[in-house]
């Protein structure tokens, strides 16, 4: 009879001490318009795992969905979630300067981009997402942006005074108003019953994240216009952040994959996404030569204006990018 109260009394302390433990440690979240399967998601599970690592019995990272990507920053900045993922474009609502990274036609080719962002870029934008709340983790990729209508849209004429959601950023402003479209402003979770109901009849997103939408039904032709690239930037509340004692802002520096890591990870994805796309019945269009000079139209003349308009944030980053070619160049690259 001792033997079993013992026992009992172990038992139960056992279970006060997990639930102590289970209680101890924060349940932080991770916010990402990553669909189920996507690279995005993988590369969202594996900060969050790397995260986790580093928070020890302190907190852990879970993955959670959100589809507006304007509304989950915001989130962030507020601390009702505390990590999230977006596109320059993404960042453009709660940092206008950091939309310079989708500026159109930006990079030269992908060694160039991977050199630039990572020596000159992170520093700069580091210091603009802390004025708005937000402290910079890593930088990955999530591929260049392409086209994609309910028809045959290779030549940018076809599009005009055609209805196409347009992200709320200078820079896809100045992309979209070349092709004379119609520009409406629709969060990607309006967007899908939208191009089904024909409010908008074409759009711009990266072609892995394409794939696992309804609009690859419901608008088909994907046109390979690589005109933004999508940085997959990664932040987290800086209040939270800077609470975090110098052990535990080292570790999750420590435990994040690198950018290089996310950045291959990302590549295998393009090509499935291709492939997928064709399978299931969908046309991919390869630009021309001629083509491609009619969609990048008066653009480059047009930054500087562009520029003029934003803070001055904008500059000093692409005045970091602009530098960065250079020393790029410097090296044979």
């Amino acid at each position: 009879m001792m033997n079993l109260l013992k026992s009992a009394l172990l038992v139960a302390a056992l279970s006060a001490a997990m639930l102590g433990h289970a209680a101890a440690q924060e349940q932080w979240k991770l916010g990402t318009v990553g669909a189920p399967g996507s690279g995005l998601l993988r590369m969202g599970e594996m900060v969050a795992a790397g995260m986790t690592q580093a928070g020890g019995d302190g907190f852990s990272v879970h993955v959670q969905s959100i589809a507006n990507e304007q509304e989950m920053v915001q989130q962030v900045v507020r601390g009702r979630v505390e990590v999230g993922v977006t596109s320059g474009q993404g960042l453009g609502a709660t940092a206008p300067d950091a939309s310079v990274l989708a500026f159109p036609f930006l990079w030269d080719n992908d060694k160039q981009r991977d050199y630039v962002m990572e020596k000159h870029v992170k520093p700069v934008l580091t210091e603009i997402l802390a004025e708005k709340g937000l402290q910079l983790l890593v930088i990955g990729d999530a591929g260049y942006y392409g086209v994609f209508c309910q028809f045959d849209c290779q030549e940018p004429a076809s599009l005009k005074d055609v209805k196409v959601r347009v992200s709320p950023t200078p820079a896809a402003r100045l992309f979209w108003s070349e092709t004379g479209a119609n520009p409406v402003q629709l969060p990607l979770s309006e967007l899908w019953p939208g191009l089904e109901q024909n409010l908008v009849r074409a759009a711009d997103i990266p072609l892995p994240f394409y794939v696992t939408t309804p609009a690859q039904k419901s608008a088909p032709h994907f046109i390979n216009t690589n005109h933004f690239h999508a940085a997959w930037v990664y932040f987290m509340n800086k209040r939270l952040y800077d609470g975090l004692t110098n052990d535990q802002r080292k570790a999750i520096a420590d435990s994040l994959p690198t950018s290089e890591e996310l950045v291959t990870l990302y590549a295998a994805d393009i090509a499935a996404a291709r492939a997928k796309h064709e399978e299931l019945g969908g046309t991919f269009h390869e630009l021309t030569d001629e083509q491609e000079v009619a969609w990048r139209g008066d653009i480059e003349q047009k930054v500087p204006e562009l520029l003029s308009q934003m803070g001055p944030g904008a500059q000093r980053l692409y005045d970091a990018i602009t530098a960065g070619k250079e020393e790029f160049a410097k090296t044979g690259g």
